[in-house]
């Protein structure tokens, strides 16, 4: 068994103070879910390092709403545990995530997008989190269409956009995923610049894909404001549109972050993190064994059919090889 250990969870709008106040309270919830996989024993600290033979540690690892979170956190699950250790996954919102990080309560986590998106939890805890390396670089931002309408332009949406309507309004809609706020500021942004005069509806994440879902079922335009790495491209056909303003300009990458000491007490994993990377092809490949109803793996599961089928994988991302003082 997986065992998926809420720590806390808050409302979307909770502050980096707030979830300081939950994680130092008196009362602190675990929630156990059976999802597949090994049963692990309760988690113990955190103290040896990561080269002793006989206990290897547990490594908690923190796991957001974002899909690209649940689906590398998934894959490093399975690795770690082929080498020998415990893997606790721990679900929670973004902030808790850095205050869990700075309270040394998480190990991991591999969905902070920096330096835009998460800046103001990372700088609120500048000094209590190790910056382990970047694994996605550059996030792309965008306005994706279905490849078969063959528009390819963001001007030339003005005389499309009736189109796009699935609200019955008249105006056109854009969806786009409410947990992405830095994809929302620029849509409206660009709503403006190109003078589009569409309506914005702010969805969840599934909600998106279901609605994208829906249009391509029945052969309906639909516009997302999409990013990548992101889950939909898994599964649709779906293509940018240019940006000649450079609205969707922005630069932003995808950063493993740990708790301070983590380098230290677990120097062979921090080598293999500092040096893991993928590709959009490769995530959107990992995240379609999640997101398609062919599948509709666990995460764990998922991770487990995406090395069987690229093997190779395994040793290019466990580099034990290059570290030899590290891993005696």
């Amino acid at each position: 068994m997986i065992r998926n250990i809420v720590l806390f969870r808050k409302g979307r709008g909770s502050s980096v103070k707030a979830g300081q106040q939950l994680l130092s309270g008196l009362l602190i919830m675990l929630v156990l879910s059976i999802c597949a996989g090994c049963t692990h024993p309760e988690p113990a600290p955190v103290s040896q390092p990561d080269q002793v033979a006989m206990d290897k540690g547990t490594i908690r690892i923190a796991c957001a709403e974002r899909n690209e979170s649940q689906a590398v956190a998934g894959l490093w699950q399975v690795l770690l545990e082929k080498q020998g250790y415990e893997v606790m996954t721990i679900r929670a919102d973004v902030p808790d995530i850095y205050t869990g990080l700075s309270a040394g309560d998480i190990d991991i986590f591999f969905a902070a997008w920096l330096p835009k998106t998460d800046g103001e939890y990372r700088q609120a805890h500048l000094s209590e989190i190790e910056d382990i390396g970047v694994w996605f670089s550059p996030v792309k931002f965008g306005l994706a269409v279905p490849r078969s309408l063959g528009i390819a332009d963001m001007n030339d949406i003005l005389g499309n956009k009736a189109q796009f309507d699935r609200t019955g309004d008249g105006s056109g809609d854009i969806i786009v995923s409410c947990e992405n706020t830095l994809m929302i500021e620029m849509v409206k942004n660009a709503i403006e610049r190109y003078g589009l005069d569409m309506t914005l509806r702010e969805l969840t994440e599934d909600e998106v894909l279901s609605e994208a879902g829906d249009a391509f079922r029945n052969d309906e335009p639909v516009m997302v404001a999409a990013c990548q790495p992101h889950r939909i491209w898994s599964v649709y056909d779906m293509e940018y549109l240019n940006d000649p303003e450079g609205v969707f300009d922005s630069f932003e990458e995808i950063h493993i972050l740990g708790r301070r000491g983590f380098g230290e007490d677990f120097p062979l994993i921090s080598a293999w993190l500092k040096e893991f990377m993928m590709f959009n092809r490769e995530i959107a490949a990992l995240q379609s064994y999640s997101t398609l109803d062919e599948y509709a793996l666990s995460p764990v599961e998922a991770a487990e059919k995406w090395l069987e089928e690229n093997p190779e994988k395994e040793g290019e991302y466990l580099i034990e090889k290059r570290y030899p003082k590290v891993a005696d």
